[in-house]
């Protein structure tokens, strides 16, 4: 089931369809508008509310895609019907907030998940055992630049930067010392850049990141052996590039790779409902929490 007409692409039906599963019902706050999307893309019901969504029997999963004011409202509603949940990330602003949402999805049986599409591609979680099995040495730092103008119809920050700091906590771990943001605005007093850092006992995590602003989209993990390189739109990507200290050329590591990577999560999520896991292994909560405690000191500090 599908909360909010907004998230019914195309991209979005076809990474279903090819992980096999059917949506059974949308939902929007206008009956006209559930029932406009479910004729186009065959959808068997349409709501004019969510909590019917909620309630439907046939439903097992449901994906929440409303703006970030409402979404741990849904969220909650959804997990004390016994749903396994998808929402974007993030899932709320308040870490107090997110520990009692996974608690309830604890206490229903069920899982709740991040969008974080990242987590589920097999060339980042490569990438990430290799870095951890000293593919370049001791870490030195982790370099995420993403522009929030880069994604469809444009991203919020709270949400674009999820993704990078997602990407450093998997990389570097929880137990970051301290976190410091430089949030640029315009004339108009209106955000436009930051560069915000993340320091460790041994190393520092970057984030640049912009909106109207030339941010070019790169990811770059130094270490005292090497570097590996991910250009364009790392977050969503199939392959990188290793440059070793002491080898003529770089090495170039390939995934295979279909669509925007939501497939990938929608198959985990189906091991995970088979399994009968109260826990998603590709994102764990802790670090989920860890994320959004770091999410509050930037918006503190901005």
């Amino acid at each position: 089931g599908i909360i909010s007409v907004a998230a019914i692409t195309e991209r979005f039906l076809h990474a279903i369809i090819e992980a096999g599963d059917t949506i059974e019902a949308i939902a929007s706050r206008s009956l006209e508008k559930a029932q406009a999307k479910a004729e186009v893309y065959g959808v068997r019901k349409a709501y004019g509310t969510y909590e019917q969504v909620y309630t439907d029997p046939d439903v097992d999963i449901v994906y929440i895609k409303t703006s970030l004011s409402k979404r741990a409202e849904y969220i909650e509603r959804a997990l004390k019907q016994g749903k396994y949940v998808i929402s974007d990330s993030p899932l709320t602003l308040s870490s107090e907030k997110l520990r009692y949402l996974f608690e309830v999805a604890r206490e229903n049986n069920v899982v709740l998940i991040e969008r974080m599409t990242l987590v589920y591609l097999r060339a980042f979680n490569q990438l990430v055992w290799l870095v951890h099995s000293n593919l370049v040495g001791d870490l030195v730092s982790v370099k995420c630049a993403i522009s929030q103008d880069d994604f469809e119809g444009g991203k919020p920050f709270n949400e674009t930067v999820c993704n990078a700091i997602c990407a450093v906590i998997k990389i570097l771990g929880k137990n970051c010392l301290e976190v410091n943001t430089n949030a640029v605005t315009d004339r108009q007093g209106k955000f436009v850049y930051d560069m915000i850092t993340i320091k460790y006992e041994n190393a520092l995590a970057t984030i640049e990141i912009g909106t109207t602003v030339d941010v070019e989209d790169e990811m770059v993990i130094i270490g005292s052996n090497g570097r590996v390189t991910i250009p364009n739109d790392w977050w969503n990507t199939g392959y990188f590039e290793a440059n070793i200290s002491g080898r003529e050329f770089l090495k170039r590591y390939s995934f295979n790779f279909d669509g925007n990577g939501f497939r990938y999560l929608l198959q985990e999520l189906m091991i995970m409902i088979r399994d009968k896991r109260t826990e998603c292994t590709r994102l764990f909560y802790d670090e989920s929490v860890k994320l959004l405690e770091v999410l509050e000191t930037i918006n503190q500090k901005g």
